[in-house]
């Protein structure tokens, strides 16, 4: 383990998690803009700026997973988007600093394993290897 209690193989990146709102009429709205909405996102991704996102299949809100040094800055990616500009979404995004813990790949299986099944760490962390050896899954802490 580092000084900062974060054993080796594994890191702790700071994201932000934005919010946005989707308008009443989103489901109605949205097939127009869709097509340029996700490649968009696909784009983000493939650049590293954006981690994750979707939204909830009730409409309500859709949620961001953003590489930014600030929260303005990632409240201004999520805002310069054909959603925003076209009502689909509200203009009422949200976000908020988040630990996003990654496992690197180099991480002996070894340790990989005793993390995951109750070394004392105080996290879950799963591994997933689609080989024949990869080791079979125990229980989660």
């Amino acid at each position: 383990m580092t000084d900062s209690g974060i054993p080796a193989g594994v890191s702790v990146e700071t994201i932000y998690i934005v919010e946005i709102s989707y308008a009443p009429d989103a489901a109605t709205t949205r097939p127009a803009f869709r097509p340029q909405h996700l490649t968009r996102i696909a784009r983000l991704m493939a650049e590293g700026r954006m981690v994750e996102a979707g939204g909830y299949l009730d409409f309500s809100s859709a949620l961001l997973w953003v590489r930014a040094a600030s929260e303005e800055q990632a409240l201004e990616l999520v805002r310069d988007d054909v959603y925003l500009r076209n009502g689909v979404w509200l203009d009422d995004p949200r976000a908020r600093p988040f630990g996003r813990v990654s496992v690197s790949t180099c991480l002996p299986w070894a340790a990989s394993w005793a993390l995951r099944s109750g070394s004392g760490a105080p996290w879950t962390i799963s591994v997933m290897r689609t080989a024949a050896t990869a080791p079979t899954a125990g229980p989660s802490q």
